[in-house]
């Protein structure tokens, strides 16, 4: 799914408790959308959803708080991950 394509959920679907983005191509912009028009979540998966940068992750402390997120495979996770590479590489 398209970054448009969850933030048209978002905006329609504002009594989800739980959502499932895992693998979709949400963005920033579709993230903080869910976070501000989906109040009652309290479970999030955003599991492989490369498209993610640090600024939106680190920004979810300051959104309302959902009970269960998952962030698998992420950009956050992607570059400590790289990080753990280079790493062996340089050993």
């Amino acid at each position: 799914m398209k970054n448009s394509g969850v933030e048209q959920i978002a905006a329609n679907c504002t009594s989800l408790l739980r959502l499932g983005l895992a693998e979709c191509r949400v963005k920033d912009r579709g993230l903080r959308k869910v976070l501000t028009c989906c109040g009652q979540l309290e479970h999030l998966d955003l599991s492989w959803c490369d498209k993610l940068t640090n600024t939106a992750l680190t920004a979810l402390p300051i959104l309302p708080p959902v009970s269960s997120p998952i962030f698998s495979n992420t950009h956050r996770e992607k570059k400590r991950e790289e990080k753990g590479e280079n790493e062996k590489d340089n050993d």
